[in-house]
């Protein structure tokens, strides 16, 4: 064989194994987008996949089923669209009505969002509690400190 043919072949064995990596590497990342919508932008496309659904959750929706611990409420938007959510677990601290929340899961039967994992979004002066305390304490001046601590 030809050392042209040779290169020839070993060019193209190369361009197969790259371009079936490159096809597996982009099949992957298909699988794995999760796309973020709001009430007011959900399609009928939406309800066959998995999303990340944003909105304020609506005031007085919050409920809980005491004997299987699913949680149920509403995610609205600016254009009061209203989503109906069901999740089943521990929702996190900052879950309250009318703030924000984000929830990763897909529609059940079209009727409802099954949320799998809930996020709560929190504004750009949100500390923790564990933190607000030993924070205020660091603001205060040592003579203050010691005053109030001999007390």
């Amino acid at each position: 064989m030809k050392p042209a043919t040779k290169r020839g072949l070993a060019l193209g064995g190369l361009l197969v194994i790259m371009g079936c990596g490159l096809g597996l590497v982009l099949k992957g990342l298909n699988e794995s987008i999760v796309f973020y919508v709001t009430p007011s932008e959900i399609t009928p496309a939406h309800c066959s996949q998995k999303i990340r659904l944003g909105g304020l959750v609506q005031q007085g929706s919050i409920k809980q089923d005491p004997q299987t611990g699913v949680w149920q409420f509403s995610v609205h938007d600016a254009t009061d669209a209203i989503v109906p959510v069901q999740f089943q677990g521990l929702p996190p601290a900052l879950f309250q009505e009318e703030k924000g929340i984000v929830a990763e899961g897909s529609f059940y039967n079209k009727n409802f969002f099954q949320a799998e994992r809930l996020l709560a979004k929190h504004d750009e002066t949100y500390t923790p509690p564990a933190t607000s305390s030993a924070e205020a304490q660091s603001k205060t001046p040592a003579s203050m400190r010691r005053a109030h601590e001999s007390h």
